[in-house]
């Protein structure tokens, strides 16, 4: 999925999926981990290709999926390092520098 492609099986009112995202992020701090992020991800790309959307609240949303993306990919390894596992699948030693690779120019990842 691209950040201008809106996934299938999320509403098409932007306003329910960005009530739903802001409702996800209030949780990371509850319970960190990889599929939450990955949510939130998924829903600001949604809303970032969202026509309902203005240019503004896109662009933002195009950053913030970048930050999340790589949270999930951080979360990932971290899960994975302490079951003693291997790096998750599709993810390398490097970590999220790669996921911040797509990030649109001056967006930092923290």
């Amino acid at each position: 999925m691209t950040d201008a492609e809106p996934t299938a099986d999320l509403p098409e009112d932007p306003q329910t999926t960005l009530g739903e995202t802001l409702w996800l992020m209030s949780r990371w701090d509850q319970a960190p981990c990889p599929a939450l992020a990955r949510g939130i991800a998924e829903r600001l790309a949604a809303l970032a290709g969202h026509p309902d959307c203005g240019e503004p609240l896109r662009r933002r949303c195009r950053i913030l999926r970048a930050h999340w993306a790589a949270r999930a990919l951080h979360a990932e390894l971290a899960l994975a390092a302490s079951t003693g596992d291997d790096a998750p699948r599709g993810t390398t030693a490097a970590g999220p520098a790669e996921a911040a690779a797509g990030a649109p120019s001056g967006a930092t990842l923290h």
